[in-house]
């Protein structure tokens, strides 16, 4: 029988420590934060061209949301809600 330095489970699926777990949680919360904030400054935008390109930032966004989504739920990793910061809530106010 072979040596093998990977771990492998016994089904043949993958395995994901807690650290990669992690980092795909922290990496959906950054993308989620910044999907708000490219809302509420498209809100904002009156030039065209920019307007052009806050709607496809926004666009490549949400397709990177959509596969890391895919990712976290073929690892059973809960989703994070969207958290809005106490300064942002407290100025308005």
């Amino acid at each position: 029988m072979p040596v093998s330095l990977f771990k492998r489970a016994r089904g043949g699926t993958e395995q994901l420590d807690i650290q990669e777990a992690y980092n795909i949680w922290d990496w959906l919360r950054t993308r989620y934060n910044s999907l708000e904030t490219i809302q509420c400054y498209r809100n904002f935008v009156h030039d065209r061209d920019f307007s052009m390109l806050m709607n496809r930032l926004l666009k490549v966004t949400l397709s990177h949301l959509e596969g890391m989504e895919k990712e976290g739920a073929r690892f059973k990793i809960p989703v994070p809600h969207l958290v809005r910061d106490w300064a942002w809530d407290m100025f308005m106010y």
